[in-house]
């Protein structure tokens, strides 16, 4: 005789299925996220070893970006390091000083310039990825003072640098950072710390910011302890609070 389910023996078993999936679910979800934080540090790992490079060629000098005659940012890190494509542009933009190879970063699929937890990029392409540092007339007192901010002249055009060999304390002074517009959450490579900021840096991994630094490593931190790191932001003597994104919102911490 044919054995066959009853209908409780059915809803028994869907009952079952669906406790065991809503138990998986959240433990994959991690796992895709643990997945996701490795990556972007390694990716960022990968962008300051570029920028390293780029420092032994250009006598000790790490460029953040490349600004124009009125003091307007005209193209940040990701065109500066990537490599160019069939056009000779990188991310769509053109220059003589632009994708000079240091990364593989060619157009918006390229991924060493963005965190796989962000959003995907698009738009204006040019100014997302991971924010670098932008340290003009930095005022640091940890760090033992100036950083020989100036305009170098490389290939024709006037990237904006510093030197690495007068950054005193190169673990706490970070090259790339997980970066958020508080608008859309998507990365921008350019950021600042103050409250009144609309692109900060980005707790992306279980409220943690991933970031590279000058002697080469990268780590994750708590979006708490990013004061450890002001120094590489411009006019820090400015600065009386960080403020950083969340998937919950803004959080703004008094220095």
């Amino acid at each position: 005789m044919k054995q066959t389910f009853t209908l409780i023996e059915l809803l028994v078993v869907i009952a079952i299925i669906a406790i065991l999936a809503s138990m998986l679910l959240p433990a994959l979800g991690k796992a895709k996220g643990k997945a996701q934080a490795i990556s972007c540090l390694s990716r960022q790992k990968q962008a300051a070893l570029a920028m390293n490079l780029y420092a032994n060629d250009y006598d000790d000098n790490i460029s953040t970006q490349a600004r124009n005659g009125d003091w307007s940012p005209t193209f940040m890190w990701p065109v500066i390091y990537g490599t160019p494509d069939g056009n000779g542009k990188v991310l769509g933009e053109k220059g003589d000083c632009m994708g000079l190879g240091y990364l593989p970063i060619t157009d918006k699929n390229s991924p060493v310039f963005q965190c796989p937890s962000a959003p995907a990029v698009e738009g204006d392409i040019n100014w997302q990825g991971f924010a670098a540092p932008t340290p003009l007339e930095s005022a640091s007192t940890a760090d033992g003072g100036a950083f020989n901010i100036r305009y170098n002249d490389i290939k024709g055009f006037t990237p904006l640098t510093f030197k690495t060999t007068n950054v005193n304390t190169p673990t706490t002074f970070y090259l790339t950072a997980d970066s958020a517009r508080l608008s859309d959450g998507k990365q921008m490579a350019e950021i600042t710390y103050y409250e009144t900021s609309t692109q900060v840096f980005a707790a992306r991994h279980d409220n943690r910011v991933n970031l590279s630094f000058v002697d080469g490593h990268a780590e994750s931190n708590l979006g708490r302890e990013l004061v450890k790191f002001r120094d590489a932001q411009w006019r820090p003597d400015w600065e009386t609070n960080i403020t950083f994104w969340t998937a919950a919102g803004k959080v703004t911490v008094d220095l």
